[in-house]
């Protein structure tokens, strides 16, 4: 099972598409951004961007929280290279930052 989910939620008027509802799914760790989430949420976000049916994106969280921030264990697999984890975290977000829809 992926740690982020997709509903797609059609809208009165169909000109107007559909939203895709995006929700960080890791509750217990309170989505906190992992390596395996970040890479569920990326390949969410580019099957997005390829359906033309997809009007605008909602990013949310599952209870109890939206996201608790970056996974400090990942640092763990990083031994003295910090800025490699940071960087492998980061570089996945420039595609979302990049997506064309609000």
């Amino acid at each position: 099972m992926g740690l982020v989910r997709l509903e797609l939620r059609r809208g009165d008027d169909d000109a107007a598409g559909s939203v895709a509802l995006v929700t960080l799914d890791d509750p217990a760790r309170r989505n906190t951004m992992s390596m395996q989430l970040v890479t569920d949420l990326v390949g969410i976000m580019d099957a997005i961007e390829g359906d033309p049916t997809v009007g605008a994106v909602v990013v949310t969280g599952a209870p109890p929280a939206f996201c608790a921030g970056a996974d400090l264990g990942n640092l763990g697999r990083y031994p003295g290279r910090y800025g490699q984890c940071l960087l492998d975290a980061a570089v996945p977000f420039f595609g979302i930052g990049l997506a064309r829809r609000p």
